[in-house]
């Protein structure tokens, strides 16, 4: 068989296990926001951007705090999970 009749057997068979995959039901993901990990990680960007004098490390602090905020603020206080 020449290499390029091995290379279209293998797409073709690719392909075929996809479709087959795709028919079966997808698995559940894990899509938690860890709001203690998150503000670990906020508290070590601004400390980066003080120790480093980067300001691109802050504008990272500021805009992941933003978004924990927005995600997980209720009644002005931050949910755990």
């Amino acid at each position: 068989m020449k290499e390029s009749d091995v290379a279209k057997v293998v797409e073709s068979s690719l392909a075929k296990m996809f479709d087959a995959r795709e028919k079966r039901p997808h698995p559940d993901r894990d899509d938690k926001v860890l709001t203690d990990w998150n503000g670990l990680m906020v508290a070590g960007f601004a400390q980066a951007a003080q120790v480093f004098k980067e300001a691109r490390y802050l504008t990272i602090a500021r805009r992941a705090a933003d978004g924990l905020w927005l995600k997980m603020q209720h009644d002005g206080r931050l949910s755990i999970a």
